[in-house]
């Protein structure tokens, strides 16, 4: 399920940590049943995350009406992006 305690719990895991491969497959298997995602900020042209650092950016996934976009409401997602932030 994904609700704020469980964005809160993948921020306090990632946080400081480099976001490379080995860190996306601890991720994978710590949220095991959540579809995660990893890209870069400027990748995302659309939405707006439910959590933001200097490092990275979290947005939900939503499935509803067929197809998948970005969405705020926690009700619906289905997924979660991980955007770091390269300067």
């Amino acid at each position: 399920m994904i609700d704020e305690a469980m964005v809160k719990d993948l921020v306090a895991s990632i946080d400081g940590r480099p976001l490379d491969v080995p860190l996306l497959d601890a991720l994978k298997q710590r949220f095991k049943g959540i579809p995660l995602t990893a890209c870069f900020e400027d990748d995302v042209l659309t939405g707006k995350p439910v959590y933001r650092t200097g490092a990275f950016s979290i947005y939900l996934v939503g499935g509803g009406d067929h197809c998948l976009t970005l969405t705020n409401d926690y009700d619906i997602a289905t997924g979660v992006v991980i955007a770091e932030v390269v300067e």
